[in-house]
């Protein structure tokens, strides 16, 4: 499911329980994960104000 807000697309897996915010066009980096849409809205309300982050670095698991 997608939720467009303020130019943002707040994406949720249908098994999911995490709420991910991706940023404005062209490119729609993954800029943050959020537990509600809610949160996730509060994010880019709080976020446009400063002007779009930097994207999340996501950590890799080792493998050994």
């Amino acid at each position: 499911m997608n939720l467009f807000y303020r130019g943002y697309v707040i994406h949720r897996e249908f098994r999911s329980i995490c709420y991910t915010v991706f940023g404005r066009r062209p490119k729609r980096v993954e800029l943050a994960a959020c537990a509600t849409t809610r949160e996730a809205m509060q994010w880019v309300d709080h976020h446009m104000v400063q002007g779009e982050p930097a994207p999340i670095q996501r950590s890799q698991l080792a493998v050994s």
